[in-house]
């Protein structure tokens, strides 16, 4: 229990079992912690540490070799859970003042998640103004294979406002050949005061409380490459974190990331593996590469054998049956990945395209986010 200026925080620090097979070990621990939680009454909490799990407000940024389950965490999260907290809403401080971040705290080769998080009860909401995941802590480098959250809070928000609007969100673009329409969703903030729009980063134009659409009628470049995305400021002059980002060219549209691609297997004559995919869309973007995974199992782990530029690869059979998928990148991110082949193509293989195993609807908040400081500004793009 911390004491600042007479308000005791209890603040509870976790290192959960590891990896798929501590799963229901994390489960227990979670239900036994929650229990506890509901026995200190209603004073604030700070719940922290390695949790080992996925979050299910990460569907977008898990990698798709975990076989961590979303589960623990969902039971602290959302109330509609069984075993959810009597007491408390707790709440992912990271997530919601860092919607599009990822915030990855543990990376490697083909894994990437956060799998350390700061949670807050309802007494701490309005006292929240930053969370970082520090890309590179130098005494975390050489103790652990993690990556350290923060967590930025001021206690006298009733006297001092530091926090900025909530990130202005769904931003969308309608894309014509001479004009791009920039709508999102309104601000609902009491104190709100104006959106920013920016295109390539440079402010273009501020937009009262009221309009929540912009018509650009820029000199757009054919086959030339334009980013747009929007923040909400304050009436004290705090300015949101950035929203989502939109990518447009005139001469083809909204750009994306690959579809997801579909990959089929044949025999050689030399007794090998011929693997070819299909990209239907490419997004707007041209290809950079290919990244082949392979496991031992369909519902196994995979893992990256192979990064490459063509669409199609050829592999050697073996005594045991191995199963291949593969995803496309471009300068967006990845697509999902693909169907699953095998290398026996006499047998039964499943086709069908995996999505998120674990997903589950956003949770709701009124908590506002840190001020966004302007990244490096985007120089326009040409398309190749």
């Amino acid at each position: 229990v911390i004491d600042v200026d007479g308000l005791e925080i209890y603040v509870y620090a976790v290192h959960f079992p590891c990896c798929g097979s501590g799963f229901a070990n994390r489960m227990k621990e979670m239900e036994a912690i929650i229990n506890h939680l509901d026995t200190v009454g209603n004073v604030p909490i700070i719940y922290g540490g390695d949790f080992n799990s996925d979050s299910p407000a990460d569907e977008e940024f898990i990698g798709e070799n975990s076989d961590l389950g979303d589960e623990p965490l969902v039971m602290l999260l959302d109330t509609s859970h069984t075993k959810s907290s009597t007491e408390h809403e707790f709440l992912d401080m990271y997530r919601y003042l860092n919607p599009t971040n990822p915030g990855y705290t543990y990376v490697d080769p083909i894994y990437q998640s956060r799998l350390d998080y700061l949670f807050i009860n309802e007494p701490l909401y309005d006292a929240m103004v930053n969370s970082t995941a520090l890309d590179f802590y130098e005494p975390a480098i050489s103790g652990s294979d993690h990556m350290p959250m923060t967590g930025v809070f001021n206690l006298q928000y009733d006297e001092i406002d530091l926090a900025p609007p909530i990130p202005v969100a769904n931003v969308q673009v309608d894309v014509e050949t001479t004009q791009a329409t920039i709508s999102w969703d309104p601000n609902q903030d009491l104190d709100f005061y104006k959106y920013s729009v920016y295109r390539n980063d440079c402010l273009i134009i501020d937009i009262a409380k009221g309009t929540n659409e912009f018509v650009d009628d820029y000199e757009y470049e054919s086959n030339v490459i334009y980013m747009y995305d929007v923040s909400a400021t304050d009436k004290t002059g705090h300015e949101s974190l950035l929203s989502n980002k939109v990518y447009i060219n005139t001469s083809h549209g909204v750009l994306e990331k690959p579809s997801i691609p579909v990959i089929s297997s044949s025999k050689m004559e030399d007794g090998k593996i011929l693997l070819e995919w299909v990209v239907e869309d490419d997004g707007g973007f041209p290809i950079d590469f290919y990244q082949l995974y392979r496991s031992n199992a369909e519902d196994g782990l995979w893992s990256l054998i192979s990064t490459r530029s063509t669409d199609n690869a050829t592999v050697s059979t073996t005594k045991i049956t191995l199963f291949y998928r593969v995803r496309a990148h471009n300068f967006l991110g990845y697509s999902r990945l693909s169907n699953i082949v095998h290398d026996d193509v006499t047998a039964q293989v499943n086709t069908e395209i995996k999505t998120d195993n674990n997903a589950n609807p956003a949770f709701s908040t009124n908590i506002r986010p840190q001020p966004a400081s302007r990244p490096t500004p985007l120089v326009i793009l040409e398309a190749p």
